[in-house]
């Protein structure tokens, strides 16, 4: 007995002496037997370091804990250069009896830490994972696999970040800071798999439109697991949207061809708050402390077969009801807010789909919003709104303030919409459309000059449904920008052949624009004064009928400069120019490139072919040149 357990001893210490031994002794020897199999069998460069794995039985004794540091899978054609995984650390536990004498490979566990996952599909179906190399071998082989089976007890991700872009759906999927854990035993037909994953970024869009945005997740589920790993059961589980919390109910199967669900889901909660968390910018440090109240109902379900050609009904139903909330100090809340609305499709044909706003009021402070939308049909989109709002903008912006921004104003809106949207046959709803501006003014930290005594009437009509027959008038326009003041009205008709009468008349001072809008790696300054008329048709301009086109005016610009790195400065001391159809006339022209400088009258002919049509040539034609010489300077 006692030479057995020396013998036993003996045995125990070589294995662990391999275990440390062997893989430093045989690294380079170990790697380059494991980068042939990669390329015989993986269409990806994968990237690591032999001193950057260990093997170890200490760190979670029974347990053989396998560790490689800075792995990364990097992918070829079409996706050259993409990371498809990255990981700063990946451990993984096996039982050691399980690998000297079981028919179980059992791991213990699996830690990816700080791991990025990227995964692409291109618009063809060509996946980025999909790097397997196909084997050469043939032949078909009816040996019995044995009851060799595989296990895990639990998996971890640590700070992960997680991409799913793809372009054959189009969806597109990004999970940053993930953090979750599961379990789950594979081994059995039947099992609960536990799992929770809290990101503290989560971005969803499909076909190019975002429907979640910077949004928080923390998601706790428990989901049963049948028939052969195809069939998903949920039972305890909850997931949650920033304060926004949802639980669900039902199944979801993987099919061959389709997957088949009938998952019902409700809000837990029914405050008003927890929907307001999901408002863009609600969801701040400051959040907590929003003053609310309200009852809220949420509910739908998606039942169906998803396929290539078919998707599952659905039904959203969300109900807010005498809602209010208010910024902490501050005086004037958002009151009254109710809304009703279903989103219904019962045969899974999007196009069916009825979104149905019965009822949206809201009063900023005093001022009312009402609104109330039917759409019975997607496409051709069948519309029936309206919405009225009257809004005092120094009171909005007390309601909704935001840092360094200052507003002020009058703003009303009143629209009804009724009638058919239908690009082939050129119908649209019949509209009665009017929205003012009175006593405008914005002033932003960013921007430091204010606009001021901002106004405009506009109004669009149709009452046929017929694009022929739209009217669109902007009446009034006018702003003033550090005591230049801009003007303009605009009359747009007939949608199917663009009818335009348009007046601009004002200065503009460039180099204060730019320090509105700033430019990069250049300087602009220079006082623009404008006069200018231009009415026409689509037609005629198609048709080259520019003489059809009438155009009429004038325009300054004096002290002009532009500096940038690449090219020489341009100064122009004074530019004056007249319009009309044919023509643009230059009075004067007189400044400096680089060390030249020139005095130049002339006039420029085809211009609205030049700026509208394609491949249209700009002609000129020089009528006077006082001088075009290269400045020398005089010794001192």
């Amino acid at each position: 007995m006692k030479k057995a357990l020396i013998i036993i001893g003996i045995i125990f210490v070589v294995l662990l002496a391999a275990a440390f031994i062997l893989p430093i002794v045989f690294k380079d020897d170990i790697k380059a037997a494991i980068d042939k199999e990669l390329a015989k069998s993986v269409n990806a460069d994968v990237l690591y370091e032999a001193d950057n794995f260990s093997l170890t039985l200490f760190k979670n004794f029974p347990n053989i804990t396998a560790e490689i540091r800075d792995l990364g899978v990097i992918n070829r054609e079409p996706f050259a250069g993409d990371i498809l995984f990255a990981a700063e650390d990946v451990q993984v536990e096996v039982n050691l009896k399980d690998v000297l004498f079981g028919d179980q490979l059992r791991l213990k566990g699996i830690t990816l830490v700080r791991p990025v996952i990227n995964i692409n599909v291109l618009a063809d179906g060509r996946a980025n994972y999909d790097i397997t190399i196909p084997s050469a071998d043939t032949v078909t082989t009816t040996e019995e696999s044995g009851d060799f089976s595989f296990g895990i007890d639990h998996w971890e991700v640590v700070e992960g970040d997680i991409k799913y872009d793809d372009k054959s759906i189009p969806m597109l999927i990004e999970l940053k800071g993930v953090n979750h854990t599961g379990s789950g035993d594979f081994t059995q037909s039947e099992f609960d798999m536990k799992t929770k994953t809290t990101a503290d970024t989560l971005n969803v869009a499909y076909d190019g439109v975002e429907y979640l945005s910077k949004k928080q997740a923390d998601v706790d589920m428990t989901i049963t697991i049948s028939e052969d790993y195809t069939r998903y059961t949920f039972k305890e589980n909850s997931a949650k949207l920033n304060d926004f919390a949802m639980s669900f109910d039902g199944w979801f199967k993987m099919n061959e061809n389709d997957y088949a669900m009938d998952i019902a889901f409700k809000s837990p909660e029914n405050t008003f708050k927890s929907l307001l968390s999901l408002v863009p910018g609600m969801y701040s440090e400051s959040f907590k402390n929003i003053e609310t109240s309200g009852d809220l109902a949420f509910n739908g379900f998606v039942k169906g077969t998803y396929s290539d050609k078919q998707m599952p009904a659905f039904n959203v139903d969300l109900k807010v009801i005498n809602a209010m909330f208010k910024y902490p100090d501050l005086p004037t809340p958002v009151n009254n807010i109710n809304l009703d609305m279903l989103v219904d499709n019962k045969d899974g044909i999007v196009d069916n789909t009825v979104i149905d706003i019965k009822k949206l009021h809201m009063d900023f402070g005093s001022n009312p919003v009402d609104a109330r939308a039917l759409i019975s049909k997607i496409y051709p989109t069948s519309v029936d709104a309206n919405i009225a709002a009257k809004l005092n903008l120094a009171e909005l912006n007390k309601m909704f303030p935001v840092e360094g921004l200052d507003m002020r104003g009058n703003y009303a809106l009143n629209l009804s919409a009724k009638g058919v949207y239908d690009s082939l046959k050129k119908t649209i709803p019949a509209i009665d459309a009017s929205m003012s501006l009175a006593n405008g003014f914005i002033k932003s930290s960013e921007f430091p000059l204010p606009l001021q005594d901002l106004k405009f009437n506009s109004t669009i009509k149709n009452t046929s449904g017929k694009m022929a027959e739209t009217f669109i008038a902007v009446r009034d326009f006018s702003m003033n920008m550090d005591g230049e003041k801009f003007t303009a009205d605009m009359l747009i008709q007939n949608l199917d052949d663009y009818t335009w009468d348009v007046k601009a008349k004002g200065g503009i001072d460039l180099e204060k624009i730019t320090k509105v809008f700033p430019l990069e790696g250049m300087a602009l300054a220079g006082q623009v004064k404008a006069d200018l008329e231009t009415k026409g048709k689509m037609s005629d301009l198609d048709a080259k009928r520019y003489d059809k086109l009438p155009t009429s005016g004038s325009a300054t610009l004096t002290n002009f400069k532009y500096v940038t790195k690449d090219l020489p400065p341009v100064a122009l001391s004074k530019a004056e120019m007249s319009f009309d159809p044919k023509n643009i006339n230059l009075k004067q022209l007189t400044g400096t490139v680089g060390k030249s400088d020139f005095d130049v009258k002339g006039s420029v002919s085809n211009y609205i072919g030049y700026v509208f049509g394609k491949n249209e040539l700009l002609k000129g034609n020089e009528i006077g040149r006082a001088s075009c010489r290269e400045r020398v300077s005089s010794p001192v």
